[in-house]
């Protein structure tokens, strides 16, 4: 076969000649563009329609019931708050210090208290003084206790500054230590060791004596009120002391009460900022999952590739996609905020209906645009469902860790924090973003709860123009947070997804392989060809004279019966006015070449 046949081959199988409506060739009407998008989107409303149960479960039923497991977990907390309602707690008299123990391997190895005169890192004299008070508590607190420590101060171990390292191998009684500095190192060196500290500073000034002293305890140590123990103490030791006489024992008794208990109001706040995340993040998730089952179930059907053989633009097919979901995920984001008010949550109640919106809405569309480059690289509808509950699984899971607590989150922002995580999470994970816009929100307009007082601290509440400040809640963290962003930065990050996951969609569609082989150049958007509009007005007079001079036939008219010879000359006539929307012009397949050559179909007209 020479050159020329093979040019023309090339050019007979590139030759695909669609022809429409001619009102939409002549520029009549909306155009061919939005005429396949409309004929599109009433497609996906009749599918909609026809499975209007699923439709409906996905927009709004989905919303009600995060909603109502989420009263659920309340209902199951105020029931938990409500056994510790106490409203007449009973009087505890204050008991004597208890004997130490050191950590669970070896709670023979601890030290019950160590005590000093000297504050900092001072170099003093030991104080007889101090030590006769400590002997007095001592002597008191073995009474009530009933147990057996050393009361004179010559069996007590006396440590000097190279004992800083030492460690111990058997229970200690009383230390005595250079100063309040050893008693901090040594604590920092050797955990969960020491139980109390005592620094004395006594001053004498003429007849007048003031005895000052400082509590040092250990906070994993779960009764609090010991340091109160030790304190009434060295008080009846000082008593003691300073009167004199060894006959006057005084004894300070104390009664400890709880205040009354009524448990935590408006607890339901509280919940909702702290699960909300999680259960707001599934809420959408499951739109996200659909949109893949029925993206790739038209790939895997052949459905997309036949609207396309057909004459389908790829890009009417993704605006259509698009459409569809932004308004299912717009039903699902007004269900949240609908439900979300009508319970009363002072997250959705005291937030503007706009920063709802924002955050709820933006999430579910850069979601969409996650799920849509997902699907370019998937051909298989159950691989595509996989990938969408891996991807709510492990969402979940990031946001119950990360999102948990605002105290976790803000660290990204923290200034020793590589800012890659950070970004990362800002560019390609959605939910990473919404997360932190849901935090920012809650810290301002939501309930939250100070475990210092044990009450519940109502919100302020989230306006429009609160989205371009910087989250109040970092005051309570005492870091640094120079780099922390608004909260208005997180929709943003949104956008950016949407956009970055959009591109990459289109672009992947291009490049991979459809189910025929058929794909484009991995530079494609790089060719004029590609950027050149193809939509231009056909002239059948043009095409019919140069299709006629590029392959002229090769039919003698004289050999057709009557029927077949009229539509012949009709079809090859320009002038003929008859509306043919489509015109069929010397189609032949032949195979082999020279003698070998046999022609398997051939039509005329």
């Amino acid at each position: 076969m020479n050159r020329k046949d093979d040019k023309e081959k090339e050019d007979i199988n590139n030759l695909g000649i669609e022809f429409w409506d001619r009102r939409i060739q002549k520029g009549e009407g909306a155009g061919l563009w939005f005429n396949q998008l409309k004929a599109l989107l009433r497609k996906d409303y009749i599918l909609l329609k026809r499975s209007w149960i699923s439709t409906l479960m996905i927009t709004i039923i989905t919303p009600l019931i995060a909603m109502l497991f989420l009263e659920y977990i309340i209902y199951i907390s105020k029931n938990e708050v409500k056994k510790t309602v106490d409203l007449h707690p009973m009087r505890i008299p204050l008991a004597g210090v208890p004997d130490c123990y050191g950590p669970e391997a070896e709670q023979d190895k601890c030290i019950n208290l160590m005590f000093t005169n000297c504050i900092d890192n001072s170099t003093c004299t030991r104080d007889k003084d101090v030590d006769k008070i400590v002997s007095i508590f001592i002597e008191n607190n073995n009474k009530r206790m009933n147990l057996t420590w050393a009361t004179e101060s010559d069996q007590w171990e006396n440590w000097e500054n190279d004992k800083i390292n030492f460690n111990i191998t058997k229970k200690y009684d009383i230390i005595h230590v250079p100063n309040s500095n050893f008693i901090y190192n040594y604590t920092i060196s050797h955990q969960n060791m020491t139980n109390y500290g005592v620094v004395f500073d006594i001053k004498k000034d003429s007849d007048v004596t003031n005895f000052r002293y400082q509590i040092w305890h250990n906070t994993t140590n779960e009764n609090y009120n010991v340091t109160a123990t030790i304190s009434r103490g060295i008080d009846e030791a000082i008593i003691q002391f300073s009167k004199g006489d060894a006959s006057i024992k005084p004894q300070l008794n104390f009664d400890i009460k709880d205040f009354p208990n009524e448990g935590i109001e408006e607890l339901d706040d509280v919940i909702v900022s702290a699960r909300g995340p999680v259960i707001f993040f599934c809420s959408s998730m499951v739109i996200f999952i659909d949109l893949l089952n029925s993206v790739v179930s038209e790939k895997e059907t052949k459905v997309r590739y036949s609207m396309e053989m057909m004459g389908l633009k790829r890009s009417v097919y993704w605006v259509s996609w698009i459409i569809l979901y932004a308004i299912l995920l717009f039903i699902n984001t007004v269900a949240t905020i609908v439900f979300g008010r009508l319970l009363g949550y002072a997250f959705f109640s005291n937030t503007d209906i706009m920063v709802l919106v924002l955050t709820f809405y933006g999430y579910g569309l850069a979601m969409e645009a996650l799920g849509l480059f997902i699907t370019s690289l998937v051909k298989r509808s159950k691989v595509a469902v996989l990938i969408g509950i891996a991807t709510l699984i492990i969402g979940f899971l990031f946001i119950s860790v990360i999102f948990a607590d605002s105290s976790i989150t803000y660290l990204f922002w923290h200034k020793d924090i590589d800012p890659i995580y950070r970004r990362i999470g800002s560019y390609l994970i959605p939910f990473f973003n919404f997360g932190k816009m849901f935090i920012d929100i809650s810290g301002r307009s939501s309930n939250s709860y100070n475990y210092i007082t044990q009450t519940v601290v109502k919100g302020k509440g989230m306006k429009y123009d609160d989205l371009f400040e910087k989250p109040e809640s970092i005051r309570d963290i005492k870091l640094d947070y120079d780099d922390m962003e608004p909260t208005v930065d997180a929709f943003y990050y949104y956008l950016l997804n949407i956009l970055i996951y959009i591109i990459l969609a289109i672009y992947m569609d291009n490049v991979r392989p459809n189910e025929y082989g058929k794909r484009k150049s991995y530079i494609y958007f790089l060719k004029p060809s590609y950027w050149k509009s193809s939509n231009k007005e056909l002239d059948s007079r043009e095409w019919l004279a140069e299709t006629l001079k590029k392959y002229p036939h090769k039919i003698n008219v004289k050999e057709l019966d009557d029927d077949v010879r009229t539509h012949f000359r009709n079809s090859c006539n320009p002038d003929f006015e008859e509306d043919a929307p489509v015109r069929v012009i010397n189609l032949r397949k032949e195979f082999g070449v020279g003698r070998d050559k046999k022609i398997q179909l051939k039509i005329h007209v």
